[in-house]
């Protein structure tokens, strides 16, 4: 079976709706190598990628109604493979997963119809459920997350053709590690070095090791901001603002978006989810705002106190609206504090500690764990990339993956008379550049749908 190829591009006149969508490729590869074509049967396919997950996942609502569970025999050794592109588009969504689950399976009122659920993985998931590392490493942690992604999860994107998927590395080299991974599963050992992981000495150590619809990738969350706001090109704009389908931001002139040609029509939010603004008891339980490390030194038996408040060191970060281009430069001017939270907000070290151990000098080659570069640090990024979360409904594009950013456009509670600019009509702090960490795509009857989960770490303007 020949792996899925981008068609030529359509004009945009054949995009009916927004959200339309072409199945190029939807069929399933039986144990004994058969392939069946599922897309006359599939009812709803729904795809799910996310920053804070390995491995892309989803499932398929299938309406049997010629026996094609009898003929295919799930017996754990079937692969999905499928390609949806939007019409006009070149880049497409493809690739072969492993069905790991056949569930809730019923015959329809009629008795004419079996209804089931499959559900599947990345293969390399499946490959990672299934390998135990117990290996010495040592060596710049992007590096070894290469090494362990080619020594143990490398396959073919699709079944049967010699096509992988592609590793985008950021190199992290500044950060160091020496361990041993005692029975530990690849993903494992890979996340345990990204939690280690920073640039240069003055970089976040926010980094990620997730799987997009296009690519696996090892990068900090500042890596991805910077790139993109660097190139003053950002995925798209969405407005949830009724009757503003015919006008512009401000931000249309600071930055290109791309696909111009088809962005009004693909940029009217259709839902947004009801979504928490704060949370102060959680922030503060959970160490955000502020935070204390406590390393201690079996070997010298002393101990070093790093107390952290993250609102006066968000400004030593790139972050979406705060934002330096040159920001490791000697000139380079401090980016303004536009953190999310007051700085008279009660906040203080001791209410969250972390305590880790060093060895002084344990073995010769052992890297020093620079706990107090990342250790609370990234602790409260984690947590900011999910204390002021939307989910917002928009039409489906297969240009799309997570990782991009945004211009969102949110309104004030207020009358819209006519005549009103649409930035007088926007909500300052919730109107501005989010990033998307995850996407649930929803294929059913030619249609996409995106349900895309977007991250704001910062405000526009800055709170007192």
């Amino acid at each position: 079976m020949a792996a899925p190829e981008n068609i030529t591009p359509q004009d945009p006149e054949n995009v009916n709706e927004a959200g339309d969508v072409i199945t190029e490729t939807l069929r399933v590869r039986a144990a004994d190598g058969t392939t069946i074509d599922i897309s006359n049967f599939c009812i709803d396919l729904t795809l799910y990628e996310d920053m804070f997950s390995n491995v892309l996942m989803g499932e398929a609502i299938i309406g049997d109604s010629a026996g094609l569970i009898s003929a295919i025999q799930f017996q754990g050794l079937e692969y999905l493979t499928l390609s949806y592109r939007t019409p006009s588009f070149t880049e497409t969504i493809s690739k072969s997963f492993f069905i790991s689950k056949v569930s809730e399976r019923f015959f329809s009122a009629n008795d004419r119809q079996e209804v089931y659920r499959l559900s599947f993985v990345s293969i390399e998931g499946q490959v990672d459920n299934n390998i135990a590392i117990s290996k010495k490493y040592s060596g710049i942690t992007s590096d070894l997350v290469t090494q362990i992604y080619n020594d143990y999860l490398k396959v073919p994107r699709f079944i049967d053709v010699i096509k992988d998927t592609p590793l985008k590395v950021k190199a992290a080299l500044s950060s160091t590690a020496s361990f041993v991974a005692s029975s530990w599963s690849p993903f494992r050992a890979i996340n345990w070095l990204a939690a280690r992981s920073f640039i240069t000495a003055t970089s976040a150590p926010n980094y990620l090791f997730y799987e997009s619809n296009k690519s696996f990738n090892f990068v900090s969350v500042e890596d991805l901001i910077t790139w993109q706001r660097n190139s003053g090109r950002l995925f798209a704009e969405y407005i949830y603002f009724p009757g503003a389908s015919s006008i512009q931001s401000k931000k249309k002139g600071e930055f290109t978006f791309s696909k111009p040609e088809i962005l009004k029509q693909y940029s009217m939010v259709r839902n947004i989810r009801p979504f928490t603004v704060m949370d102060v008891l959680s922030g503060q339980d959970h160490g955000y705002y502020a935070s204390k490390l406590v390393v201690n030194d079996l070997t010298l038996k002393t101990f070093q106190l790093f107390p952290f408040d993250y609102h006066s060191a968000h400004t030593q970060f790139n972050n979406l609206e705060d934002y330096v281009a040159n920001k490791d430069s000697f000139n380079s001017t401090p980016a303004k504090n536009t953190q999310t939270f007051s700085s008279q907000l009660i906040r203080h070290p001791e209410t969250y500690k972390v305590v880790r151990t060093r060895q002084y000098k344990a073995h010769n080659d052992l890297q020093d764990p620079l706990y107090e570069k990342w250790v609370l640090q990234r602790n409260s990024m984690m947590y900011e990339l999910g204390a002021l979360r939307l989910e917002i409904e928009v039409p489906g594009r297969t240009d799309i993956e997570v990782g991009k950013i945004i211009n969102f456009l949110y309104p004030k509670n207020i009358d819209k008379a006519a005549g009103t600019l649409i930035e007088d009509a926007l909500d300052p702090y919730m109107s501005g550049l989010y990033i998307i960490t995850a996407i649930r795509h929803s294929f059913s009857l030619n249609k996409h749908t995106m349900y895309l989960e977007l991250a704001k770490d910062s405000f526009r303007a800055g709170l007192t």
